[in-house]
C-alpha cells in the first residue's frame, strides 16, 4: 500500500489526522521554542529560529508564541518546495519498520525524498504525546551487480536539536524513534526559482552550514 502523500498545503492537516497536537508533551503552545521550529531552522542550517526569523523577515522574533500557521509560511519563505509522506502500522510491521522498508529498497524512486537528504521527521508516541526531529542519511553508497542494480546503504541519523545542543539523543531517542505509532517526514523536492537562485541558495546553505561547524555546532546534514 502507498504511502499517503501531499505538500506543504496539506501538511498542518497531515499533522492534525494523526494528532500530532493534541497530547503534545513539548509545549505546542510556545512554537518558538517547539520541535518543529527548531527542526525546521535546523534543516536549513540555521543555529535557531531567531536567526532563521531574522534573514528571511528582516527582524527578530515577534514576542509572543510562533503558532504552526507562521512555520508553514518561515517554510514557504525558504526557497524550497516541500513535500510529505505517512507512514502507519501496517499488518505486524511498526510504523516505523513501514517507513524503513520504504526507504533504499532498491527502487531509487521508492524514497521519502528526491535530492537533498534533510528531512522533518515528525511522529507520534503511544502516550499520545508528538515530537519532530531532523533525520539525514550519511555515508550513501551505491553498489552495482547483476542482480541487483540499484543497491543502497545508508546510515540513517536522527537528531534532536530541542533537547540538545549537539542533536544526539542517543540510544533513547532511536528507541522512541523505532516505536513511534505514526511518522510523517517531511522533505525538500527542489529549489523554487531560475538555476542562479539555487545555486545562490546553495551557497548561503553551505556557509551557514560551515559557520556552525566553526562554532562547535553539529549541521543538519552532513
Amino acid at each position: 500500500m502507498a504511502a499517503e502523500s501531499g505538500n506543504l498545503d496539506t501538511f498542518g492537516e497531515a499533522l492534525d489526522k494523526i494528532d500530532f497536537w493534541g497530547s503534545s508533551s513539548t509545549n505546542p503552545d510556545d512554537m518558538r521554542n517547539n520541535c518543529v521550529s527548531v527542526s525546521t531552522a535546523r534543516m536549513d542550517h540555521y543555529k535557531d529560529v531567531e536567526e532563521l526569523w531574522k534573514d528571511l523577515y528582516g527582524h527578530s522574533l515577534p514576542d509572543r508564541a510562533l503558532k504552526f500557521p507562521e512555520i508553514l509560511h518561515l517554510l514557504r519563505r525558504t526557497g524550497y518546495d516541500f513535500g510529505w509522506k505517512k507512514f502507519v502500522a501496517i499488518g505486524k510491521k511498526t510504523a516505523y519498520q513501514v517507513f524503513d522498508s520504504t526507504d533504499y529498497t532498491g527502487n531509487p524512486y521508492d524514497k521519502p525524498a528526491s535530492g537533498d537528504d534533510d528531512m522533518l521527521f515528525c511522529y507520534t508516541r503511544k502516550d499520545g504525546s508528538g515530537h519532530c526531529v531532523n533525520y539525514l542519511r550519511e555515508s550513501l553508497k551505491v553498489q552495482y551487480t547483476e542482480q541487483a542494480p540499484f543497491h543502497y546503504q545508508a546510515k540513517r541519523i536522527f537528531l534532536d536539536f530541542q533537547r540538545h545542543q549537539d542533536g544526539d539523543g542517543g540510544p533513547q531517542l532511536k528507541a522512541d524513534i523505532e516505536a513511534a505509532e505514526k511518522i510523517i517526514v517531511l522533505f525538500s523536492v527542489k529549489c523554487i526559482g531560475t538555476d542562479d537562485d539555487w545555486r545562490n541558495a546553495m551557497a548561503k546553505r553551505d556557509a551557514r552550514r560551515q559557520a556552525l561547524v566553526d562554532a562547535g555546532l553539529t549541521p543538519a546534514w552532513v
